[in-house]
C-alpha cells in the first residue's frame, strides 16, 4: 500500500534535478520555471521546466492512470500556450508530460493520440533517489566506526610523544618502539581520526591539536590520559561527530546510551551491543561477537575521555556526558534546520 503525499515527491522533483531529469528521460540541463503555477482560470500547474528550448510541463500523480487525468493536462497545455501568444510566457515547445504510477497499453495509446508523454514512475524509487543525494539525511551515512583492536587510548602516547621533536616514518617509529609496523598504522589511524596526527611525504606528524595534547602529557604515567587530554578529546567528538570512523563511534555510542536510558537506568551492558551496531550502521554488517568487541572498545573509550562510567556492567553517564548529549542533540537539530533551509534556497 502507497503512503506518502504527492508534495513530498513534487519537492524532490524540484529540488533535485538530475532525478527529475533522469525521470523524464531528458539529458538537456533542466531549471524550474515554477512550481504550482497558478493560470490565467485558476488551476494550478504542478511542475514547469525549461530544457533547452523547450517547456516541460509535468502534472504528476501518485496513483494510476484515470481518464479525467488526460482533459487536465491537455487544459494547462492550451492555457500555457494562450500565455505565450499574450507573451505573458517564453516562446518554445511545450512538453507536456503526465506522470503516473501504472499505464495499461491502450492508455499509453491514448495519451500518445493527444501528444502526452506517459511516464510511468515508482515514488518508493524516487525518495531512494533523494536519500543519496540528500545532505540532510545522508550527512555522515558513509562513516562507519572500525575496530581496530586497540582499546586503551593511553597506548598512543608511545608514537605520539616520539612525534614530539620530529616527524618519524611507520620503519623509524617501529625500530624505536618495538612495536610491528601494522600495528603503528593502525593504533597511528586512530590517531588520525582523533585529528592528533597527520601524514604528510608517508611520515607522521602532530597536528596543533595533536602538540597541545602532548604537552599536557601524564609526566608519572605515560600511558595514562591525564584530565586535560581527556578535554581536549571531547572537544574533537563534540566539534564534529562524523568527522571521522572513531569519532563517530564514539558519538554513536553515546546516542545508544542516550536513547536506552529513557527506558531503564542505568543501562546494563548486555544491552548496548545490539543498539550501538544499529546507530552507527552496522548492525547487518557485524556478527553478534564482533558488534560486543566493537561495543566494548568504544565504549572503554567513551569511558576514558570523561563521558561514560561503568560499574559491574552498568553504564551510567558522567557529568561531561550528559553535557556532551545535550550539547549533540541541540547541534543537530540546528543542523537540520540550517540544512533544510539551504535546501529550500537551491
Amino acid at each position: 500500500m502507497l503512503q506518502v503525499r504527492e508534495s513530498q515527491i513534487e519537492d524532490v522533483l524540484c529540488h533535485h534535478l538530475d532525478i527529475t531529469r533522469q525521470l523524464i528521460k531528458t539529458s538537456g540541463d533542466l531549471t524550474l520555471i515554477r512550481r504550482q503555477k497558478i493560470l490565467p482560470s485558476g488551476n494550478r500547474l504542478d511542475m514547469l521546466f525549461m530544457d533547452k528550448e523547450q517547456l516541460n510541463l509535468i502534472e504528476l500523480k501518485i496513483e494510476s492512470f484515470k481518464k479525467i487525468f488526460l482533459p487536465q493536462v491537455i487544459s494547462y497545455r492550451a492555457e500555457l500556450k494562450k500565455m505565450q501568444d499574450n507573451k505573458e510566457l517564453i516562446k518554445s515547445p511545450i512538453r507536456a508530460i503526465l506522470l503516473c504510477l501504472n499505464f495499461s497499453k491502450h492508455e499509453i495509446d491514448d495519451c500518445k493520440k493527444e501528444n502526452i508523454d506517459p511516464i510511468s514512475y515508482s515514488p518508493r524509487d524516487v525518495l531512494e533517489m533523494f536519500y543519496q543525494r540528500s545532505g540532510i539525511v545522508t550527512y555522515g551515512a558513509q562513516i562507519k566506526p572500525i575496530n581496530h583492536g586497540l582499546w586503551r587510548l593511553g597506548l598512543l602516547h608511545r608514537l605520539l610523544y616520539q612525534l614530539e621533536k620530529q616527524p618519524l616514518k611507520a620503519d623509524k617509529l617501529s625500530e624505536i618502539t618495538g612495536l610491528s609496523r601494522s600495528s603503528i598504522k593502525s593504533y597511528l589511524a586512530i590517531a588520525e581520526d582523533l585529528n592528533l596526527v597527520y601524514i604528510e611525504m608517508n611520515s607522521y606528524n602532530l597536528t596543533k591539536i595533536g602538540k597541545t595534547y602532548v604537552e599536557y602529557k601524564d609526566k608519572y604515567m605515560e600511558d595514562n590520559l591525564s584530565n586535560e587530554q581527556a578535554k581536549i578529546l571531547q572537544q574533537v567528538v563534540l566539534k564534529d561527530p562524523f568527522s571521522s570512523p572513531t569519532v563517530f563511534g564514539i558519538y554513536s555510542l553515546m546516542e545508544a546510551v542516550f536513547v536506552l536510558a529513557r527506558n531503564k537506568y542505568p543501562i546494563h551492558f548486555s544491552y548496548l551491543p545490539e543498539s550501538f551496531a544499529l546507530f552507527s550502521g552496522r548492525e547487518k554488517e557485524w556478527a553478534k561477537k564482533a558488534k560486543t568487541d566493537a561495543c566494548k572498545m568504544f565504549l572503554s573509550y567513551a569511558i576514558q575521555i570523561g563521558f561514560l562510567s561503568s560499574f559491574a556492567n552498568e553504564i551510567l553517564l558522567t557529568p561531561d556526558g550528559e553535557k556532551a548529549l545535550l550539547y549533540l542533540q541541540m547541534r543537530r537539530s540546528s543542523e537540520m534546520i540550517f540544512s533544510k533551509s539551504a535546501y529550500k534556497s537551491h
